[in-house]
């Protein structure tokens, strides 16, 4: 019931901050709207004891995404640093990267992670494991892939 809760206060909090609209009507309807969403993730069984903690996942996200952010301009550089070059140097490379989070929102936070970072796209997405097709072959040990990986088990809270 927990975690029902807060999903809903979640839910109800970004939807009045991304609406805008606070007329008795509407505000309702977004209520409405988001126990209906709460209900049905209940009955799909997303909000058992295998899924991320939402206060943790509320504190811990905006740290991550200005870390991303920043990974994000730094590749961005240097795919400019590619493509301005007289002769175009590309070693791409389709990689085989460790992924160890655990739950199915951090596989997904991870495989968005690195396709979000300019050069790289997660094609496919196994246990234990990412297929990544890189523009760059960076080599067998990638240290942003790799930090990527620690962030998200972070953010899961498995490495505590």
């Amino acid at each position: 019931m927990k975690r029902f809760i807060a999903l809903l206060a979640t839910l109800c909090a970004v939807w009045v901050l991304w609406s805008g609209h606070f007329s008795g009507f509407l505000l309702m309807m977004g209520i409405l709207s988001c126990l209906f969403v709460c209900w049905i993730s209940k009955r799909m069984g997303l909000l058992d004891q295998d899924g991320i903690q939402i206060q943790r996942l509320a504190l811990q996200l905006p740290g991550y995404l200005l870390w991303l952010g920043r990974e994000v301009l730094l590749a961005n550089l240097i795919v400019i640093k590619i493509l301005l070059r007289r002769t175009l140097v590309i070693r791409r490379a389709i990689l085989e990267v460790p992924a160890s989070p655990q739950t199915n929102l951090g596989k997904v936070i991870m495989a968005n992670s690195i396709t979000l970072t300019p050069g790289t796209v997660t094609m496919k997405v196994f246990e234990g494991s990412m297929q990544v097709h890189a523009l760059v072959d960076p080599g067998p040990n990638d240290p942003t892939i790799r930090a990527i990986d620690s962030r998200v088990r972070a953010l899961e809270g498995l490495d505590d």
